[in-house]
């Protein structure tokens, strides 16, 4: 079977590990088992392409997990080198530039799960070693492939001037973990609003700061863009129910609901991403977030929170 030529992100190069693989089957590893990576085993396992040749995870008792899907368990990413061509990286995000690091530099494919390091400029440096190793950095922003994120972004690009977004859960033990709303929420639409319009906003307000037990957990900012464009955004770990929807101000007074969470029967936003991820390791244009397209969105969410901080030490309120 010929083997496959993809260009690299950014380099026009050809991978080295690909251009010797004897087969159509990329084999990837799973790092880290918790939430978000189980659930990118699940999906992957179903997926046709995709070769599922091991998981790793710190803990000795996520073995169980992989030992019930058939899946090699490591706890460690030592071991990995020449076992794989791609990794999911699904650890704590204070975890993601130091295990995709080291798998850059081992010539293994990445997908970290978002935020795709602490700050920009630890993003920075790890797309910069992803180039450096020639090998494709891509991002977990999911929602990308969601349909009502889609329909939202068209319609921001074209005819609406000023739209309104939420993302809020309730709190949970999870939203105590590792980061802060912006960096677990409000990256997406950070992400997708940026990236629709192809500008960075030349203004941000925060409207509404408010933590709880010590976390950032519940921000609410407007965006000014030059282009006359205004997109509130409003993430919350504090709301009594999920909410994703985005609200549409019409020139003539009216105003259109969006369901971001809007999906077509038997798709989902996570296996259209594997799916890119796959795609982007074989040359072709996918779509999927890449390290180096997030810049901006990482950038702004260091702004926002230190903004935030900001009004925390003026007297905002402190819950919990």
């Amino acid at each position: 079977m010929a083997s496959r030529q993809p260009v690299r992100e950014d380099t026009g190069m050809v991978s080295p590990i690909l251009e010797t693989m004897p087969s159509d089957t990329i084999r990837v590893a799973i790092i880290g088992l918790g939430k978000m990576g189980t659930l990118h085993l699940h999906t992957c396992q179903r997926l046709p392409g995709l070769s599922v040749s091991a998981v790793v995870d710190s803990d000795p008792q996520k073995e169980a997990v992989a030992q019930s899907r058939g899946v090699p368990f490591f706890r460690t990413c030592d071991d990995l080198p020449g076992q794989v061509d791609a990794a999911i990286v699904a650890t704590p995000a204070n975890e993601h530039v130091a295990c995709a690091t080291f798998l850059a530099a081992a010539r293994i494919h990445c997908l970290v799960e978002k935020p795709l390091a602490m700050n920009v400029a630890d993003s920075k440096r790890l797309v910069a070693i992803a180039a450096q190793h020639r090998v494709v950095l891509a991002v977990g922003h999911s929602e990308r492939f969601n349909v009502g994120v889609s329909h939202a972004r068209k319609a921001l690009a074209t005819n609406v001037r000023h739209m309104e977004v939420f993302r809020m859960a309730p709190w949970s033990a999870a939203s105590a973990v590792g980061v802060d709303v912006v960096q677990d929420l409000m990256i997406h639409d950070l992400d997708w609003v940026v990236h629709g319009l192809g500008e960075i906003p030349r203004n941000v307000k925060i409207r509404n700061a408010q933590w709880h037990k010590g976390k950032l957990a519940c921000v609410s900012c407007t965006l000014d863009f030059a282009s006359g464009r205004r997109v509130g955004l409003t993430a919350s770990h504090l709301a009594r129910a999920r909410l994703r929807e985005a609200l549409l101000y019409l020139d003539d007074g009216a105003i259109d609901t969006i369901n971001l969470d809007a999906m077509p029967t038997g798709s989902d936003a996570l296996t259209l991403q594997i799916r890119a991820f796959l795609a982007a390791i074989n040359g072709k244009t996918s779509g999927i977030a890449t390290g180096r397209e997030i810049l901006s969105a990482m950038a702004l969410s260091d702004s926002i929170r230190a903004n935030c901080e900001g009004t925390r030490c003026a007297g905002a309120e402190t819950l919990g």
